[in-house]
């Protein structure tokens, strides 16, 4: 029910053999999620998968100092994009074509020019922040290339994430405000918590 939700045009194939199971996923067919049910879905799965890298934060905790700010400010790029593409499909100046990310290329550039102070702000000030609560952290060249590795890996998800959200509430003659920001901000949570791991993986903070 949950994949449903993500595009109107997804359809999963279900891969089971016993019955019983078959027949629970086509009644999943019958679920509809709100936008708010979908929020939530994904900031639970954006909290197990943090879980699940518990050691890395528990080494050092000030990175998890910069989690919630972090999962925030990746789910604004993306609306920020999301919010332009958009108002350009609504007033004609963007089409729904192949050649609409070309034409979106002076956006996607904004966004990515809008990340770097962000995430380096966010890296300074996760330091300052540790250190007044006297959290142990990796060293303030880790932190902030931790969020600027995860920085850049969820501004690039949320680019993609974003423009194809913008682009499908267009299409489908549905209220971007309802449905293509929170669709982007809620898949932001999980998209950049994975991005954080892996940022701290790369820099073998793991």
């Amino acid at each position: 029910a949950w994949l449903l939700a993500q595009k109107p045009w997804i359809v999963p194939i279900p891969g089971t053999t016993k019955l019983h199971r078959l027949e629970e996923n086509i009644a999943s067919a019958d679920l509809d999620f709100t936008p708010q049910d979908l929020n939530e879905i994904e900031k639970a799965l954006a909290g197990i998968t943090i879980q699940n890298r518990f050691a890395s934060f528990l080494k050092y905790p000030a990175l998890l100092v910069m989690v919630p700010a972090f999962l925030e400010d990746s789910g604004s790029l993306g609306a920020i994009l999301a919010a332009r593409v958009s108002t350009k499909l609504h007033l004609g100046t963007l089409g729904e074509s192949g050649a609409s990310w070309r034409a979106a290329t002076d956006d996607v550039m904004l966004v990515y020019l809008y990340a770097i102070p962000v995430f380096v702000f966010l890296g300074l000030s996760s330091t300052v922040v540790a250190s007044v609560l006297n959290k142990t952290g990796p060293g303030i060249v880790d932190m902030l290339g931790v969020s600027l590795i995860a920085g850049f890996l969820a501004t690039s998800a949320s680019v993609v994430v974003g423009f194809y959200s913008a682009v499908a509430t267009h299409r489908f003659g549905l209220d971007p405000d309802n449905h293509a920001i929170p669709l982007v901000t809620s898949s932001l949570d999980l998209l950049g918590a994975l991005s954080l791991i892996l940022a701290i993986v790369i820099l073998g903070l793991a």
